[in-house]
């Protein structure tokens, strides 16, 4: 603002009073002509004081050595001063006085005589009176005599912009800080017209989202334009939801950038309404590229095998799933394949698991080529595999005849040898047939089918397939099993074996106890072989109370021996004694009346957990986590475990499955997950051990990548408990244990 020459009017003033004493003389009409101009002018002289007075900005007048000789209410109060004269009065030197900066004030006056003007003249200043530092805006002119140019005065106005000042200073410091987080900053806008606008952008934010070089007016409408249309559109209504109930917004977007790079980003916005009803978003935006790879890999490997790349049992089941409902629907019928293969074992022992993990990937291959696209093949675990063939028709005998018909194909097929590196090799399957009708059966029910079928086959000689068969079913065999193992432990046929497991530096830290039934007449029969007819039965339960038992008494023994009280124990946590009413009950009280240190025991649970509820399962482990135990999550890699649930369920430890690591040597996937799982578990601060090390060089590449602890027979098979009591006992801690040939 300019300032207003005051002084220009009593200049008039003072050069009418010779014209009116003149005037006297000459006569009264003239004087009265001058005495109206001089009233006139006294009134125009106060009414622009009254003004300046009325300004909101302070104005001034100063002599030209620096001297205030004027200062309306408003610079009066800026200097905290409660009158004019008590501001004149105490200001002695305007420039050592009121500037912050040294020599401040000689910059202005330097501006001012070269120039004769000054306009928005930043500085950071003193309230006079209080000390208090402001920063203020000057604008000033030199006042001139009108005769002959000498300069008479300066006068100006000046402006407190402090709050402008801080402003700016805290979107500087956001900048900075902006520039030096992942992603970027913004704020949005929308008006009661509903009209949207960004308010603010970080650099960092205009660089995410390319917008360097687009027009202010054309920013909002470039980003939706790269917006994959699908996550607009979703994106479009999260932000109306977010818009009328004033909730988070937190979005994924896939966004094609200004080079044509398509990449994934995450954002997240909080609303606040102001007092005018806008309402105003607050956000970050962060490129998560890298994250989706991530999750989209892991995604991968819970649902694919990664030795055969067939779908593993998660995604089976869903499709066996669609095929009842499609069969209910339609009044159709399907049919599922079970598949084991037969003497499997047997390979694995004579040529070993590389052989057996290289028969496995064969089969896989030929159980593809012999299904259309319409059908789903599954590896269900170890040797085993299922076949969903969909579409058989209506006519459930002419189904049975076309089930069949393809079985004895699928037969056919293993006609042909495998080659194993040079070796030819015979295998054949058992199959087990069940058929998916219009009826309202269930997906165990239809698995328990298959497989009581499939273990017909075996019993009828290998090598062929067994349609099941309700009415003609002989559960003869299955009964006589069944009745056996009812009796094992009362008889004393159950006992624990214990598999090393091995800290980074070769030292036995610990065991992983696995059940055995020794049969008197067949010998030791693994879990796998009877824990299924148990868990058909209803002896799961108790079996798995026998092991837990047991494992917490062996665990509180080796306590009581200084030789063995550092060992740690994992058990085995099935899904069914999981979800048992009173289960973390129960375990307290044997944790309490054992004495054992529950951080020494671990529960290893299976990632099939994880495709319950997840608010379910948390609420029990955190339930159960109470009685101090560690909760492992087991075959890592394999399952439904996501980086979701690693991150919200109170998991201590991963095991990386078996598989993945026996694919270390000869499958560069395999590599790449088993180092991305040890990555995000050291994110994670979790423990890790891999399972199933095989040989020197499997345990040199977990190793080198930062894997906590090994278990498998490059270190150790399951051994007795004397033997591997005696096997830690006779080595001090300090003794590196020896590698196993």
């Amino acid at each position: 603002m300019r300032g207003i020459g005051l002084p220009d009017l009593n200049e008039q003033i003072v050069s009418l009073l010779p014209y009116m004493a003149f005037a006297g003389t000459c006569g009264t009409a003239l004087a009265a002509v001058l005495w109206r101009k001089l009233q006139a002018t006294r009134t125009a002289l106060e009414n622009q004081r009254e003004a300046i007075n009325h300004l909101q900005e302070g104005f001034y007048r100063s002599t030209l050595d620096g001297k205030q000789i004027l200062a309306n209410p408003a610079l009066v109060r800026l200097n905290g001063y409660r009158t004019e004269q008590e501001q004149l009065d105490a200001v002695k030197n305007i420039g050592a006085e009121w500037y912050v900066e040294p020599g401040r004030r000689e910059e202005f006056q330097q501006q001012l005589f070269e120039r004769g003007r000054i306009t928005s003249f930043v500085s950071e200043v003193y309230r006079h009176k209080t000390r208090e530092r402001i920063w203020v805006s000057e604008n000033a002119r030199l006042v001139t005599d009108h005769h002959t140019g000498a300069p008479l005065y300066y006068e100006g106005t000046v402006r407190d912009i402090t709050d402008e000042m801080r402003l700016k200073e805290t979107r500087d410091r956001l900048e900075k800080l902006a520039a030096n987080l992942p992603g970027g900053l913004f704020q949005i806008i929308q008006q009661d017209s509903r009209k949207i606008a960004i308010r603010y952008m970080s650099d960092t934010f205009a660089d995410l989202f390319g917008l360097r070089e687009v027009a202010p007016d054309k920013i909002l409408k470039c980003i939706t334009s790269r917006i994959e249309p699908a996550d607009l559109k979703r994106y479009n209504q999260a932000f109306a939801k977010s818009a009328r109930e004033l909730t988070s917004l937190d979005q994924q977007i896939r966004y094609t950038g200004s080079d044509g790079k398509k990449i994934w980003i995450h954002v997240t916005a909080t609303p606040e309404a102001e007092d005018d009803r806008t309402i105003v978003w607050h956000g970050h935006a962060l490129e998560i590229t890298r994250q989706k790879e991530i999750e989209q890999r892991f995604e991968h490997m819970a649902n694919f095998d990664t030795l055969t790349s067939l779908p593993k049992r998660s995604v089976l089941e869903d499709r066996v799933k669609a095929a009842i409902s499609g069969c209910n629907r339609r009044g159709e019928y399907a049919a599922l394949l079970f598949i084991d293969l037969d003497n499997f074992k047997q390979l694995n022992d004579t040529l070993g698991h590389d052989a057996g993990d290289e028969l496995l990937r064969q089969i896989a291959q030929r159980l593809r080529s012999q299904t259309r696209a319409c059908d789903t093949v599954a590896r269900f675990g170890g040797d085993e595999f299922v076949i969903v063939i969909d579409n058989l028709g209506t006519d459930p005998e002419l189904s049975r005849e076309k089930a069949a018909a393809f079985a004895g194909k699928l037969l056919g097929s293993f006609g042909e040898s495998f080659d194993l590196s040079g070796r030819e090799y015979f295998s054949s399957p058992s199959i087990g047939i069940a058929l998916i009708g219009p009826e309202q059966a269930t997906l165990e029910e239809i698995l328990s089918r298959a497989d009581s079928a499939m273990y017909q086959a075996k019993k009828g000689g290998r090598n062929t397939f067994v349609i099941f068969d309700e009415k003609r079913e002989n559960s003869g065999a299955i009964a006589n099993y069944l009745r056996e193992l009812k009796g094992a432990a009362g008889r004393g046929e159950f006992h624990l074996v214990f598999q090393p497991q091995i800290d980074g530096s070769g030292r036995i830290s610990g065991a992983e106890a696995f059940i055995r039934w020794e049969h008197p007449e067949h010998g030791i029969i693994a879990p796998s072989d009877f824990m299924p007819v148990a868990e058909k039965s209803g002896l799961l339960t108790e079996i798995n109370e026998w092991v837990l038992n047991q494992a917490i008494a062996r665990l509180a023994s080796w306590q009581k021996d200084k030789r063995l009280s550092h060992l740690s124990l994992s058990v085995n946590l099935s899904v069914q004694q999981f979800s048992l009413t009173g289960f973390p009950e129960r375990l307290k009280e044997l944790v309490e009346a054992s004495g054992i240190d529950p951080d020494r025991l671990t529960l290893e649970l299976p990632e099939s957990l994880l495709t319950r509820n997840m608010k379910t399962v948390g609420n029990r482990m955190r339930q159960i986590k109470k009685t101090g135990v560690r909760f492992s999550l087991d075959d890592f890699g394999t399952g439904a475990a996501s980086l979701a649930s690693l991150n919200h369920l109170p998991v201590d430890e991963i095991k990386i499955d078996g598989l993945l690591v026996s694919s270390i040597e000869n499958d560069d996937r395999s590599r790449s997950m088993i180092a991305g799982i040890l990555g995000i578990a050291h994110a994670l601060k979790l423990h890790t051990v891999a399972e199933h090390v095989g040989n020197a060089l499997q345990h040199a590449y977990l190793r080198e990548r930062g894997c906590d602890g090994f278990q498998g027979y490059h270190f150790h098979p399951p051994l007795s408990a004397d033997v591997f009591e005696a096997v830690v006992a006779t080595r001090p801690r300090h003794d590196k244990l020896p590698l196993a040939s």
